[in-house]
């Protein structure tokens, strides 16, 4: 099964066994709808799916809409109470933060491997101010500079820039590496 765009607003989307959903636009997924995988069942995502996290209450990013592997090339975070990313992902598109907080968990590499990030009201935080355990790696040759947008000060274990990436802070806050 092929969709250009799916939004998941309540309820729940069940796929039975062995059934590929590819998403080839964006799949907006709102926190009040669930996901069932049958077995040998997977989300996957094309050449410019787009994963949108919306709604209004914290949402934990799960394996069953961000696959290891074939993923969404670009995810927009538009919730105005935050997402959270428990597992090392790599984003090789853009990173959208619209509204609300991505905060990268405990122990947690976001890799940005020529991936652009912009905010237009969203931010970044890393799982602690203080003895913070989480990553930033922002490489390759496209996506430009990265700013990092943050609404207070930021705490990170590492930021890794590699190739001919640069980043920025944005605004007057800190940033702790930890």
């Amino acid at each position: 099964q092929t969709l250009n765009n799916l939004s998941l607003m309540s309820g729940n989307l069940t796929l039975d066994n062995n059934v590929i959903l590819t998403i080839n636009g964006t799949f907006d997924y709102f926190q009040t709808g669930a996901i069932t995988l049958g077995i040998g069942s997977n989300i996957v995502y094309g050449s410019a799916g787009t994963l949108r996290y919306s709604g209004s209450v914290t949402k934990n990013a799960a394996l069953e809409e961000w696959p290891v592997f074939n993923g969404p090339v670009n995810i927009n975070v538009n919730n105005s109470s935050g997402v959270s990313l428990p597992f090392g992902r790599t984003i090789t598109g853009s990173m959208v933060l619209t509204t609300g907080t991505f905060t990268i968990g405990a122990n947690v590499l976001l890799d940005l491997n020529g991936a652009s990030l912009s905010s237009s009201g969203g931010f970044i935080a890393g799982n602690s101010f203080i003895c913070s355990t989480s990553d930033l790696t922002v490489r390759g040759t496209t996506g430009g500079i990265v700013t990092i947008p943050t609404n207070g000060n930021i705490g990170l274990r590492n930021v890794t820039v590699g190739d001919t990436r640069m980043v920025a802070l944005d605004g007057t806050n800190n940033l702790n590496l930890s």
